[in-house]
Parts: structure tokens; C-alpha cells; sequence
């Protein structure tokens, strides 16, 4: 299965360690089978598009972009080519730069997309309010996306019941708890649950011409209730 990921800090950057979690998910992709790219966010501005595509780490494809909110048409083209790839499309984060790319991609290829909510942003943000109307923005997008997307993990069992509130059906909510990792402080211990049942799901459903997205992260039953036809996603 081909997985396109969207985050939108630097996951090479030591400023920003939580993207930790995404290449954690993403590594356990990889080893079982799956086919990821993972487009990230540059932390500085000023390095160079070409150079940041060479530096590839991890066992799966880095994409470099800018951050740049003025240049989210061209981002939501570009993120729609690189999707045509993919037979789902995963994004942490409410922020715009990866969610309205992810949406539209979804929406104009009939693809899957699939959210990870790790954090409430919006109760971050009024730790050190910055700009009323970035606080107004990030809590129209938290509060939006759940009710946008085919299926969301949360990290905690207050974003389960905040996903709930906003009329989230369960059957389209899944845990994706964080943990700790003692050799490196950080770590979604979790991810290899997490991946652990895509093999024989996605595989099951590749044979009846289907796929769930569901599935990436509900490790409790080996095989899905239900499947939704690949290029039918929720209507945004």
C-alpha cells in the first residue's frame, strides 16, 4: 500500500522533536511492507529546496517544502500531484498548510484521508496567546477537521472525547496513544500497534477492491467491519 504523510514542522530539526511521532508511524510502515513518502516542513526558510531532498535518514521518502501560508495554492497542487501515488492520505496536525492540501488532495482524487490529532492545539496556543486572529484560526481548523476527514486517531482520551463532541462517530475514531521511549526520551511507542494490522486489512481489501483507512490505526480487530471503496472519501 503507498501511504502519503503530511507534517507540518521539520523532522529533522532538533527544534521541533514532536515530529517524532510521524516518522515513529512511518518507520512501521515500512517494515511491514508499505510504501511511504513523508512531506515535511523546512524550519529554516533559507535552505534550499534541492539540498533538503538529499538529505534522506529514515527508511522511507523525505519531501521538503517551505511553510510559506501565501503559497497554499501551489501547495495544494503540488501535494494533489504527489497523492496520485498514494491510496491514502494521512496528515498530523490541524495547522493549514498540511490540512487544506491534504483535503483538497483527497477531495479531487477521491482518495481516503485520515487525520492524526495529537495535540489541542488551541489550548497550547492560550498558554502564549500571540495574534486573536491566529487563536480564531487554529480553533476553526480543530474544530472543523474532525467532522472533514474518512477517519482521525487521537492521542489522549480527552481528544477522544473532544472528537466525540464535535459528532466524530466512533466508528470512525481510533486511539493512537504516545509513550516513551527510554532510549530516546520521545517516542510514539505505540506506532508498531498502530501499523500492526495494516498488512492483512489493507491486503484483504486490496483483493475485494477496497481499502479502509480505519485500519491503520485500530489494532484490536484483525480484520475490518466494513471497507470503503478506494476513491470514495467522505465528501468535504
Amino acid at each position: 500500500m503507498n501511504i502519503l504523510m503530511l507534517h507540518p514542522h521539520d523532522i529533522y530539526s532538533n527544534s521541533e522533536p514532536w515530529t517524532v511521532r510521524v516518522t515513529y508511524l512511518a518507520t512501521e510502515f515500512v517494515k511491514r511492507g508499505h510504501n511511504v513518502r513523508l512531506i515535511y516542513h523546512l524550519i529554516d526558510p533559507r535552505q534550499s529546496l534541492e539540498d533538503a531532498t538529499a538529505r534522506q535518514e529514515y527508511p522511507f521518502t523525505t519531501i521538503p517544502a517551505y511553510r510559506h501560508q501565501f503559497a497554499l495554492v501551489a501547495k495544494m497542487r503540488s501535494v494533489t500531484e504527489f497523492a496520485r501515488w498514494a491510496d491514502v492520505i494521512h496528515f498530523q496536525k490541524c495547522f493549514p498548510h498540511v490540512s487544506i492540501p491534504a483535503l483538497w488532495a483527497g477531495y479531487r482524487l477521491g482518495k481516503p484521508v485520515h487525520y492524526d490529532w495529537d495535540d489541542w492545539e488551541f489550548g497550547i496556543y492560550n498558554y502564549n496567546p500571540m495574534n486573536r486572529h491566529v487563536g480564531t484560526m487554529i480553533n476553526a481548523f480543530e474544530k472543523t477537521l474532525p467532522r472533514m476527514v474518512d477517519s482521525i486517531s487521537v492521542a489522549s482520551d480527552e481528544l477522544r472525547r473532544m472528537a466525540i463532541e464535535l459528532g466524530v462517530p466512533e466508528s470512525r475514531l481510533f486511539d493512537g496513544h504516545v509513550g516513551a521511549d527510554w532510549k530516546r526520551s520521545i517516542r510514539a511507542t505505540t506506532a508498531s500497534a498502530f501499523a500492526k494490522s495494516i498488512t492483512s486489512t489493507a491486503r484483504s481489501c486490496s483483493i475485494s477492491g477496497s481499502f479502509t483507512v480505519r485500519n491503520i490505526w485500530n489494532s484490536s480487530s484483525p480484520r475490518p467491519k466494513a471497507c470503503w471503496r478506494a476513491g470514495r472519501s467522505r465528501p468535504f
